[in-house]
């Protein structure tokens, strides 16, 4: 790839990227640097990934020409702070790309953008604790966006659902750079305040599912039906089934479009 790393650090001194051709997962290159000291802004990019890891250890698809990168965090919040880390990269993230495509971002709960209907992106925070459970060692914020349509399109199985933000098969190195800054400044902006949660109106408004009908299955295996109605403090998904308003804090969640 063509990116470098000092077409990021000039327009946005807070990150150190480290930029590779390939990796098998940036998520897992970062999580290495992190249990070797590596700092808080160090940036892991690369132009494809082999091994991409999305939620629930599902694959990402990562051909040349996406944008696949993942943030080292030193985070001092607690626990219940760091669950919001995702939901303010999703905000951030949905301004940037609006900012550049001028094409309208909303959030599918609780960690893809999405333009005209369909996934561009996709967030996967991970990390590791100290001993006590509730104080983060590190975390990796791992984004992998969709920025250009692939040679040869998308796969069968994810056709229907994946996008791009923009409707071409190449970018100047450039609009990659600016896109990673430009989210970059946003994110710490809410990161260095994530207590305050000043993000979260934002994400609600953006609610892909707000309204819409969901699938999901219980933790009994159960298929059950609900309607979204919104997003609650804590970011978990407030939905409402046989006229009782309950929420939803994890899971797998599928529109139903029928």
């Amino acid at each position: 790839m063509n990116l470098t790393a000092d077409m990021i650090t000039k327009l946005n001194s807070r990150v150190s990227p480290v930029i590779f051709e390939s990796v098998n997962s940036t998520n897992l290159v970062a999580k290495d640097l992190a249990l070797q000291g590596a700092s808080e802004g160090t940036l892991v990019i690369a132009g494809r990934q082999t091994a991409g890891v999305g939620r629930r250890g599902r694959t990402f698809f990562s051909p040349d020409g996406g944008i696949y990168m993942s943030l080292i965090l030193r985070p001092s919040q607690s626990k219940t702070d760091f669950l919001f880390i995702t939901v303010a990269a999703a905000v951030a993230l949905s301004q940037s790309i609006e900012s550049l495509s001028h094409k309208k971002c909303f959030i599918k709960w609780v960690n893809d953008i999405y333009i005209n209907g369909k996934k561009v992106c996709g967030i996967l925070t991970q990390g590791r604790f100290l001993l006590d459970g509730d104080t983060p060692e590190y975390a990796v914020l791992g984004v992998g966006i969709n920025l250009v349509t692939p040679k040869g399109g998308f796969p069968d199985e994810i056709s229907g659902i994946a996008g791009s933000v923009f409707d071409k098969e190449s970018v100047p190195p450039k609009i990659s750079a600016k896109l990673i800054a430009d989210f970059c400044e946003r994110f710490f902006s809410f990161y260095d305040n994530i207590e305050s949660k000043n993000y979260l109106e934002e994400y609600r408004l953006r609610s892909y599912l707000t309204g819409k009908k969901i699938e999901y299955t219980s933790p009994d295996g159960v298929l059950h039906i609900a309607t979204v109605t919104g997003i609650a403090d804590d970011a978990g998904l407030i939905v409402e089934e046989n006229g009782k308003a309950f929420k939803l804090t994890a899971g797998d969640i599928k529109i139903k479009w029928t």
